[in-house]
């Protein structure tokens, strides 16, 4: 994958509301052909104000991994902040995700971050 995403790179995004000093960190990225063709950028995201009734406070700060499209990036990332920060660990939530995109249960969000953080709160009340 030619871009310009790189591993520990931490990026300001189009936030929601309440969520302006929020940023993301590339985890790290992949290309598939199999089985769908996507460039996948991996993120973790903190500064958030995610209603989580699984969480303690009803309140998830932050997010350790979710799987995006680059072309999702394109139209979430607004500025560069930092480069070469340290990445806290990920595989499992990695190896969880990839096991299930390999036998067709899994994707990559091809909405933006924002968007993306709507549909995953909507989904933490839920379960």
């Amino acid at each position: 994958m030619e871009n310009q995403y790189k591993e520990g790179q931490v990026w300001k995004y189009k936030t929601r509301l309440g969520e302006e000093a929020s940023q993301l960190l590339i985890l790290s990225t992949e290309s598939y052909l199999f089985p769908q063709a996507v460039d996948a950028v991996y993120v973790a995201i903190n500064g958030l104000k995610l209603k989580n009734k699984n969480a303690s406070s009803g309140i998830s700060e932050e997010i350790a991994f979710l799987p995006f499209s680059k072309k999702a990036m394109d139209n979430s990332v607004t500025e560069l902040v930092e480069e070469n920060v340290w990445i806290h660990p990920y595989e499992e939530g990695y190896f969880e995700w990839k096991k299930a995109f390999m036998v067709g249960q899994a994707g990559v969000f091809d909405m933006t971050v924002k968007t993306a953080l709507k549909s995953t709160e909507q989904s933490l009340e839920k379960y």
